[in-house]
């Protein structure tokens, strides 16, 4: 499966899961570069969600991507990097994810700062 794919059935996952605990959700098809993958709205408050789908204890986030996050927190808005890992769905903060060399990085290590659902 590629992953583009990959990705966007991890969204549809979370989309779910949020929906059914009450959420609304607005998903951003092809996002990645002006905004964020998923926008979950509840009781006057929203959640702003990147997904990323993997197999390893690190995933790598563009720095598009990052900056996106970014500007939303800046904002006053929680930013959360979701993490679909192992069958279940991580929550990353956005001042977990830490600057790698090109890229920007969370990791499995920094699960003690992370959310599960």
């Amino acid at each position: 499966m590629n992953r583009s794919r990959k990705g966007t059935r991890a969204e549809h996952k979370l989309i779910s899961l949020l929906k059914a605990q009450g959420y609304l959700v607005i998903r951003a098809a092809g996002s990645g570069h002006l905004t964020p993958d998923l926008v979950a709205l509840k009781a006057g408050r929203a959640i702003i969600l990147e997904v990323k789908s993997s197999k390893q204890p690190k995933v790598y986030i563009r720095p598009e991507q990052y900056e996106v996050l970014k500007r939303f927190f800046e904002e006053g808005f929680p930013c959360y990097l979701a993490l679909y890992y192992k069958g279940k769905f991580l929550f990353f903060p956005f001042t977990s994810i830490k600057k790698a060399k090109t890229q920007f990085v969370v990791s499995l290590d920094d699960f003690h700062q992370s959310y599960l659902l």
